[in-house]
């Protein structure tokens, strides 16, 4: 079977891009003939063909763009594998939001991985399109009729992780009151323990406001830092020297591979009792789960409590790209019978 894996348009360091590349290269080493549909500046050891000729983040003049000009690149990137669709058998797409036009252009069966929450009447125009819809999560598939379900996975063997102790705290995401970055900070001034804040500002104004209202004014190179777009492999080496991830989501989310990574690298998870974080954190062990901000600020204080090797082979037991990929050709079998 040959398989079209459709790519976002933005980027390689968000966690659909971090997946689709993940499963390009976990497939192609099981044999399975794949080509990735990915921006031309992407690095991956899959097939490659070029669907935009630059991812848009690092575009010039990104941020000066209209949202017609972005919306446009944006479609591109889901719809060009339609010039090539008499090659393959089946397409999998990766962006709810851009789906539909590729969708209603496919001659061959679709998949679609739901990276993000689909409004109904979305979800239901794409069901009517003909998509076999895969949520991430049991818990993302409590309201919408979803196809199947398939947890996320990671290269969990070529993650070093670390058994010391920990000397911050960390909080990975995009900026937005979404994440809990706010609540994070709270925490960890609670737990008297630093704090370092991975992720984009973005540049929408709302995103913009809430760093200057509610991040920048405690960001003050000591107690909490801030670090903005880095490469995977320095997030790893963060996450490993960290006492625990900060995970406070504030509104169900469809996976949150970040936890995922953090256990990988021997780092244990202190978040909301937020779906899908109780479905996908069972071992009180690895992780601790409460809305009590007083509540998590005291475990943060005593990561003693976790085991970090528990959390390294927690990773390996449920997070491993091996699973993941077995369960979608296992699917794409299903799907091309």
């Amino acid at each position: 079977m040959k398989i079209a894996l459709v790519a976002p348009a933005f980027g390689q360091t968000g966690g659909p891009e971090v997946m689709v590349k993940t499963l390009a290269e976990s497939l192609t080493k099981k044999g399975v003939d794949i080509t990735v549909f990915a921006p031309a500046d992407w690095k991956t050891t899959a097939k490659h063909m070029h669907s935009i000729p630059q991812s848009l983040w690092n575009m010039t003049g990104f941020k000066d763009q209209t949202m017609t000009l972005r919306r446009n690149f944006q479609m591109a990137s889901q719809t060009t594998v339609l010039k090539f669709q008499d090659t393959f058998d089946l397409i999998h797409l990766n962006v709810p939001s851009f789906a539909a036009a590729a969708i209603a252009g496919a001659k061959i069966p679709v998949l679609l991985s739901a990276h993000s929450r689909i409004p109904k009447d979305e979800f239901l125009q794409l069901k009517k399109l003909g998509a076999h819809i895969v949520a991430l999560s049991h818990a993302q598939a409590k309201k919408l009729p979803y196809d199947s379900v398939i947890w996320n996975g990671l290269n969990v063997s070529e993650i070093q992780p670390s058994f010391e102790p920990g000397k911050y705290l960390v909080t990975i995401g995009r900026l937005t009151d979404q994440k809990g970055i706010h609540s994070a900070i709270n925490i960890a001034k609670k737990a008297r323990v630093p704090l370092i804040i991975i992720g984009r500002v973005g540049n929408g104004a709302d995103r913009q406001v809430y760093f200057k209202e509610q991040i920048k004014p405690y960001i003050d190179g000591d107690m909490v830092r801030h670090l903005d777009t880095i490469p995977h492999e320095e997030i790893f080496s963060y996450l490993r020297s960290a006492k625990a991830l900060l995970f406070p989501i504030v509104r169900a989310e469809t996976f949150g591979l970040v936890a995922a990574e953090a256990l990988a690298c021997g780092t244990p998870v202190i978040g909301t009792r937020v779906d899908p974080l109780p479905e996908l954190l069972t071992d009180s062990s690895i992780s601790f789960l409460s809305d009590d901000l007083d509540e998590l600020a005291n475990v943060a204080a005593h990561t003693e409590r976790f085991d970090r090797q528990t959390c390294r082979r927690y990773a390996e037991e449920h997070f491993s790209t091996e699973r993941m990929a077995d369960e979608y050709i296992a699917l794409y079998k299903d799907l091309l019978k």
